[in-house]
Parts: structure tokens; C-alpha cells; sequence
């Protein structure tokens, strides 16, 4: 029974040595905490895309309308042509209700999301892979550059990420009918 798979997952290996594990787990859990440090400052400036989920949001948590008074809008445009989609518009209204508007609030939205993904694919990856998977994944996710810059810009993208891995997490966990 000691040799088989469930009891190596009972009793696992460190990946590397329990050293580097630790201090690599130490690294991903900072990179994470630091998407929520200073968003006030950083990046400079608040940008006018910003400033507009910020002033849709504040208003649909404030009044349950759009910043340009439609009620409970489906879509909202945004700067440049583009449009606020329901999800970040009805999720970003409660999470304003609980934090409050201000830049940084509306820019940890994006961190929240961000920070929602890397622990899905360590869900996933784990799922899929093992522990060793799990493992890369949550350390590359959490230092890539990418996922760092995007994850402090008050914008919906982040959201795409978290719901794609997510749902294939769950996919795979589902029951048959």
C-alpha cells in the first residue's frame, strides 16, 4: 500500500530540495501580494479608460445606473470605442459596494482576477499534471511580467483568464448526467 501513487501524494517529495520549494512558494506568494501594493501610484496616472469603469462602477453601485444613465445596462461604452462587458460592470458594482471607489479599489478588480487565475492553474494544473506542474505553473504564472503589468490597470481583460481557467478546472471535475 506504501508504494502506491496515493501514498506519495500523502507523503510528497519536496520538487527540489525543501529549501528551494519554500523559498520559490515565499517568491509566488509575494509576487501575488504585490499586484495589490500601491495602486494608487503605480502605474502613474489614471488613465481616462480607467477613470470611466471607475465612474460606471461608482455609479452602479451608487444608483444602479450606467455614467450615462442608462439603468442596469447590459453593455457600456468605453473609451475608445470599446464597451464595458455585464460581468465586469455587475461584479465591479459589488466590489466597489465592499471597498469602495477610489483608484485603487478599481484597480484591485484587475489584481483580484489576476490573483484568481494563478490559483486556478495550480488547481488545474495539479489536476492535470501533478504536483511537480502545479508547481511551475503557479511560480511562472505568478513572476510573468505579463500577467503583473495587466493585473494593475482598472480594465475587464484579467476576467477572461480566471473564467477560461476556471471552467476548465470544473469541467473536468464534472459529474456525468
Amino acid at each position: 500500500m506504501e508504494n502506491s501513487p496515493l501514498a506519495a501524494e500523502r507523503h510528497p517529495r519536496p520538487i527540489l530540495t525543501p529549501w528551494i520549494d519554500r523559498g520559490l512558494w515565499a517568491i509566488t506568494a509575494l509576487a501575488i501580494a504585490t499586484r495589490f501594493v500601491a495602486l494608487e501610484q503605480h502605474p502613474v496616472g489614471f488613465w481616462l479608460d480607467e477613470y470611466l469603469a471607475g465612474l460606471h462602477l461608482g455609479c452602479m453601485s451608487e444608483a444602479g445606473q450606467s455614467g450615462h444613465g442608462v439603468k442596469w445596462p447590459l453593455f457600456v461604452p468605453g473609451a475608445g470605442g470599446g464597451f464595458y462587458t455585464p460581468v465586469f460592470l455587475y461584479f465591479g458594482m459589488l466590489w466597489i459596494k465592499v471597498f469602495g471607489l477610489s483608484i485603487a479599489s478599481t484597480r484591485a478588480l484587475a489584481a483580484f482576477f489576476v490573483s484568481l487565475t494563478i490559483a486556478g492553474l495550480f488547481m488545474l494544473a495539479r489536476q492535470l499534471g501533478g504536483r511537480r506542474l502545479a508547481f511551475w505553473a503557479t511560480v511562472l504564472a505568478s513572476l510573468s511580467p505579463w500577467s503583473f503589468h495587466f493585473s494593475r490597470i482598472a480594465w475587464d481583460p484579467p476576467m477572461a483568464p480566471a473564467f477560461v481557467v476556471w471552467f476548465t478546472y470544473f469541467w473536468i471535475h464534472r459529474r456525468p448526467l
